[in-house]
């Protein structure tokens, strides 16, 4: 299990940011799940394994949820998450089974009067058993994978009356990159914090502008602090400290230590050469340290320069000729970026 799966494992073990997590993808934010309602469940009865399981109740019946986190796209995911659900249905089917042989063994009077095909497999026919519900979080930045079993399966030449014998099995997916402002307000909890500052990541002005005008990132929980460290990677800046060493910490402290704030730059020339001019040249000044280290970041990565380029349009508003003349500052020396 790799670190950001651990970070999120103990980040989603919170019963209230779970349900918090619940009400915001299935109830549109609805306080419907209570941080009480949910029970801690085996991640993993067979030889799947998920991130974080928990029974949900609603009076007098129960939910199965279970959470998975996707750095990547996986085309192969709907098998996985029907392997994953498969086996907490099978852990559900198990334990009737069991009620019910115990039951015929003590002579008790409720399975009396079962039948035979009841006593045989053990299963009562009114017996039922919880769903099962898997939210998957991806943090790609474009999910161009299945979204549900059929997008896997190959149809074509399948004859037309065969189709609707076909099962399909529907995935929950949630794209962090997608997410707006207006999707993170029915979050309660960090987890709102949490999922402004992942989607934010590849937009250095506006994750500056959150963090420099939410005064929540000031102090954030252990477990919050360290899943927003894992996925922003702050070891490879040099930011080094977990959050259970130094006590709730300020995730924007950390990453001022990474950037220098378009605002700061603009009042230090305003002082020089008035508010107004010093302002203007600080916001300039600071949009184009946002590109440099965006394209060095991209070329680091291996992105293949067509393809930042077209991140730089989308991401900076650019035309198409000043990507062009930004791109060409830069050429790729072995595996390190250095300005031409």
């Amino acid at each position: 299990m790799g670190r950001k799966d651990s970070a999120s494992r103990a980040y989603f073990s919170d019963p209230d940011r779970f349900a918090d997590l619940v009400n915001g993808i299935c109830f549109a934010g609805r306080q419907v799940v209570k941080g009480e309602d949910l029970s801690d469940v085996d991640p993993h009865p067979g030889k799947r394994t998920r991130d974080v399981v928990k029974k949900a109740s609603f009076g007098m019946s129960f939910a199965i949820i279970g959470e998975e986190s996707q750095e990547t796209v996986d085309y192969g995911l709907p098998v996985r998450i029907m392997e994953s659900d498969l086996a907490d249905y099978k852990r559900e089917v198990s334990r009737i089974r069991k009620e019910t042989a115990r039951k015929l063994k003590e002579k008790d009077q409720s399975v009396q009067g079962l039948s035979n095909g009841e006593r045989l497999y053990l299963f009562p026919k009114n017996a039922r058993i919880a769903p099962v519900v898997t939210i998957v979080l991806s943090n790609a930045e474009h999910w161009d994978g299945p979204r549900d079993l059929a997008d896997m399966l190959e149809l074509d030449g399948l004859p037309a009356d065969m189709l609707s014998y076909v099962s399909g099995y529907h995935l929950n997916i949630v794209e962090i990159p997608k997410l707006t402002e207006e999707d993170t307000k029915r979050f309660r909890t960090d987890l709102k914090q949490v999922l402004d500052f992942i989607r934010l990541l590849q937009d250095r002005e506006q994750l500056k502008r959150l963090l420099r005008e939410n005064d929540s990132y000031r102090e954030l929980e252990p477990e919050a602090y360290e899943l927003m460290n894992e996925y922003a990677n702050m070891e490879k800046f040099g930011v080094r400290g977990s959050a259970e060493e130094r006590g709730k910490r300020s995730m924007r402290n950390a990453l001022d230590e990474i950037f220098e704030e378009a605002r700061e730059e603009g009042l230090n020339a305003g002082r020089e050469e008035g508010l107004e001019k010093g302002l203007k040249e600080g916001l300039k000044e600071g949009r184009e340290e946002g590109i440099t280290v965006f394209i060095l970041d991209k070329i680091e990565d291996g992105i293949a320069p067509e393809v930042i380029k077209e991140r730089l349009i989308r991401r900076f508003h650019l035309e198409e000729d000043q990507a062009d003349l930004y791109l060409k500052k830069y050429t790729l020396a072995g595996d390190t970026a250095v300005t031409a």
